[in-house]
């Protein structure tokens, strides 16, 4: 009886798809597969704006998935390398944006409204 039940418990525990937070304030990126030289290079995203917070120099973005970074759609915050970047950006509005490794982080370096 002990051993079925321990195999259920495991079966219950592994089989359980775990919850998943609908935004990620600040992705983790150990782990994440990413295309090789990906830390030197400049990457192209495309998104929604949800927040911004100007005087922390950070962005949140919810953006198509970036191809050269190997990462899927999701919604991030990001710092920026330049806090004036942000000056006529407003949450709801469709970027085109740019980003690099810079540190431990990727941070945005170039951000437009999407035309």
């Amino acid at each position: 009886m002990k051993r079925t039940f321990s195999i259920v418990a495991v079966l219950l525990l592994t089989a359980a798809p775990p919850a998943v937070a609908a935004e990620h304030n600040q992705m983790p990126m150990a782990g994440m597969p990413m295309a090789q030289g990906a830390e030197d290079q400049m990457h192209a995203g495309h998104g929604t704006v949800k927040k911004v917070a100007m005087e922390a120099g950070r962005i949140t973005i919810s953006h198509e998935p970036i191809q050269s970074l190997r990462w899927p759609a999701m919604t991030m915050s990001f710092m920026v390398a330049d806090k004036s970047l942000l000056k006529d950006i407003r949450p709801g509005m469709k970027v085109d944006f740019e980003l690099r490794k810079m540190g431990a982080n990727y941070k945005i370096t170039q951000i437009t409204a999407a035309k």
